[in-house]
């Protein structure tokens, strides 16, 4: 399901979760407002979700997480999208790319324990603290990492 906004206002309706069988939703735009729902979470088919240039604001459900085959999480360029990167991220086994970029979020990196994950890009954020061990021993097949304007030491 591709809905970019350019037919007027909307928002993610908590219904999502009945659309069952989707594997990638792509929202953006404008005209896009509101929270992301915690139904999503109930997306088991699910292999990719983006938000891009809304007017979201919140935070991201940590049932975001629950997804078991998400390769892709990009939610980007959201100004009043706050909040931690969910905790338990690092469960999320089958994950290639976490783009998590031009956004309000705050608070530490995540541990990362996932071996597949090949692409993060968390810059733009007002993310604090150091990158973790973990990353550099657990994600091996990492190829590409954007942390810049960002408060980390």
């Amino acid at each position: 399901m591709d809905l970019d906004g350019g037919s007027g206002p909307f928002q993610i309706p908590n219904s999502i979760e009945s659309c069952q069988m989707l594997m990638a939703l792509k929202f953006g735009g404008p005209g896009l407002s509101g929270t992301i729902p915690r139904e999503i979470g109930r997306l088991q088919q699910l292999r990719s979700f983006s938000i891009f240039q809304s007017k979201i604001y919140g935070t991201i459900p940590s049932e975001v997480t629950n997804l078991p085959h998400l390769k892709s999480l990009a939610i980007q360029s959201n100004p009043n999208l706050q909040g931690t990167i969910p905790s338990n991220i690092e469960t999320m086994e089958e994950l290639r790319t976490l783009w998590l970029y031009n956004n309000a979020l705050e608070g530490p990196l995540p541990t990362l324990a996932n071996r597949e994950l090949r692409a993060i890009w968390l810059y733009g954020n007002n993310l604090t603290g150091t990158i973790p061990n973990s990353w550099a021993k657990d994600a091996t097949q990492l190829h590409t990492l954007y942390l810049g304007n960002n408060n980390l030491t």
